[in-house]
């Protein structure tokens, strides 16, 4: 009998591992940080995703996160050297830039002249780095100047205004005005980009807070989902 009795509390102690487990890996899912748009909000044209080529993808296209492949003779081609590891907004210099999420300011880079000066910031010119939450970071690229400094705190505010970040711009290596955002996981060259969008090519989990469908341009006839002004 005392070993019938063991077993049923060795059972019971087992299933309450599993749901304490359980609801670990739930308040981590929970945890990990979503983001808004960081314009106002606008449908700006996305002039850039992210690029995740790989083989046996011909060398001269990027891969959308949905499989997408765009062709170097495509107008949203990026190039492949090096492979674009954010997602770029195709904003008027001047445009104001909002934090995605709430955080911290990891880093501020100034100091690059508008124009004329490709590897100032190392090539992302005046940018900015917003460490959230779960340990990612924001980056806000070739910025025309910046509003924020290292150590802010920094509490996301839903559109349609929030935030400021910066002003964008065209400084560091770029070929017009833009916002470059990425997600990472260290400020480090080597650390991971992640895609804010879900994809057969990112990961099934869509990064943005909330979005909207919009035109896709790549797609005629059919949608893609913009991100909202809405913070987490």
């Amino acid at each position: 009998m005392r070993s019938y009795r063991n077993q049923g509390l060795l059972a019971t102690l087992c299933a309450a591992v599993a749901l304490f487990l359980t609801f670990l890996n739930g308040s981590a899912a929970q945890a990990q940080t979503k983001y808004r748009l960081p314009l106002a909000y606008v449908p700006y044209s996305i002039t850039a995703w992210m690029d995740h080529w790989h083989t046996p993808y011909a060398t001269n296209t990027n891969i959308r996160y949905d499989a997408t492949v765009i062709p170097s003779t495509s107008p949203y081609y990026y190039g492949n050297n090096p492979r674009h590891r954010g997602t770029d907004f195709g904003v008027s210099s001047g445009t104001s830039v909002y934090a995605a999420a709430s955080g911290t300011v990891a880093s501020v880079t100034t100091g690059c002249p508008a124009t004329g000066n490709p590897s100032c910031g190392s090539n992302l010119g005046n940018h900015v780095w917003i460490q959230h939450a779960d340990g990612w970071y924001t980056l806000y690229a070739h910025l025309s100047s910046v509003n924020v400094t290292n150590g802010q705190s920094i509490t996301c505010v839903s559109g349609p205004g929030g935030t400021l970040v910066g002003l964008s711009g065209r400084s560091g290596s770029v070929t017009g005005p833009h916002l470059h955002f990425e997600l990472r996981s260290s400020m480090s060259a080597s650390g991971t980009s992640r895609d804010p969008f879900a994809g057969s090519e990112s990961q099934a989990t869509e990064y943005w807070y909330q979005y909207a469908l919009i035109p896709d341009p790549l797609h005629s006839g059919s949608n893609m989902h913009y991100p909202a002004a809405t913070c987490q």
